[in-house]
């Protein structure tokens, strides 16, 4: 009789821890699988803001590169191009001044050829709406020059000024006929310049370039 409730007692213990060995089987599985999806759920996240900044760096490359690039034959278009990427207080300072910027880039027949160097992310910031700013710092190459035209032949006065070194043919704030004028003569000038360039969504979701400046 002892021995059977012993028996008995032995298959009674071996089955509940059997049974607590499986709760915690499965509650270990869980975990582990719990876990695993964060990590996943942290992977996909980070994957998803490298995008991101790295998509708001090839637009404003994109941009950068609209802006010092120069052609008399195609200015409008190229204006309008340009507009269609920006908006908030860039396009606000850049837009009322295209008319003057795109006269004397036919008058003076300017061609401008600009390249992104090197480019990268400086930091995030949100504006005022609470949307995210993204801030890229790049180094810019433009090869200036002019043709000489009907406005050379007429003298200084109609000629733009000669391009200083220190502002490049496209104005760190909108179009501006001191910054936007080429050399007075046909040999080309380059220059490379620091610019930071703010991008940022719009309510669309769209990038837009909302801000340029050069860096000293």
């Amino acid at each position: 009789m002892s021995r059977a409730l012993s028996s008995r007692t032995v298959l009674v213990v071996a089955a509940v821890l059997a049974l607590i060995a499986l709760v915690f089987a499965g509650f270990g599985a869980g975990f582990a699988i719990n876990e695993h999806n964060k990590a996943s759920d942290i992977r996909s996240s980070r994957a998803s803001t490298y995008e991101q900044q790295q998509n708001a760096v090839d637009f404003a490359d994109k941009v950068m590169t609209k802006l010092m690039t120069i052609r008399q034959d195609t200015v409008k278009d190229d204006v309008a191009a340009i507009e269609a990427d920006i908006d908030g207080d860039f396009a606000s300072q850049f837009s009322p001044r295209t008319d003057s910027y795109e006269s004397i880039v036919e008058l003076n027949k300017i061609v401008a050829e600009g390249s992104v160097v090197a480019s990268g992310l400086e930091n995030e910031s949100t504006d005022d709406q609470g949307k995210t700013q993204y801030n890229v710092v790049m180094a810019v190459d433009q090869q200036i020059q002019n043709q000489p035209g009907d406005a050379a032949k007429a003298g200084d006065k109609s000629a733009a000024p000669s391009t200083s070194k220190k502002a490049p043919a496209s104005s760190s704030a909108a179009p501006s006929s001191e910054k936007a004028a080429a050399p007075s003569s046909g040999d080309g000038e380059k220059h490379t310049y620091r610019v930071r360039v703010t991008v940022t969504p719009n309510d669309d979701g769209d990038l837009k370039v909302t801000g340029v400046n050069f860096i000293p």
